[in-house]
């Protein structure tokens, strides 16, 4: 029997509720084409299906909620939710450099288990594998710093 009241019910629904939308709106306002001519609606029609699977699946598999459950760290909630914010607001104000350290130390120090000296290390690490992926690989046009911090 389907716990709905458990965290696998209730995603479980959110998964179908968002398939179900996202499937409507492809096929009410895109046209979907064939297999061999795809239209602009096929790709997010089958990703529906494909999360409407998964919501199945989930519902099928939700168990009771245990009583024993750990309470939700409302700090790495609010800071995980509010680094990519952070940054979109900051990456054309700072430069990409800047953004991506803020943000990124953010969500770091959103950890309670992470050390000052690991935190250094991945906030640097994710800053530098971003910078070259982003400006160098796909090269997005956003400077590494804005010029007028600089003068």
């Amino acid at each position: 029997m389907i716990n709905w009241r458990s965290q696998d019910g209730v995603s479980g629904l959110l998964f179908l509720a968002v398939a179900v939308y996202v499937a409507v709106a492809s096929l009410l306002d895109l046209e979907i084409g064939r297999l061999d001519q795809m239209g602009p609606g096929f790709f997010p029609l089958a990703l529906s299906v494909i999360l409407a699977s998964i919501g199945i699946l989930v519902l099928l598999n939700a168990k009771p909620d245990e009583d024993n459950q750990a309470p939700v760290n409302w700090r790495a909630v609010t800071l995980i939710g509010a680094a990519p914010i952070v940054f979109g607001l900051t990456v054309r104000s700072l430069g990409l450099v800047p953004a991506l350290l803020i943000s990124v130390a953010m969500a770091t120090t959103s950890s309670k288990t992470i050390k000052l000296s690991n935190a250094g290390i991945i906030i640097i690490g994710v800053t530098l594998f971003c910078v070259a992926v982003f400006k160098f690989g796909i090269r997005v046009p956003y400077p590494l710093f804005n010029p007028r911090l600089l003068s």
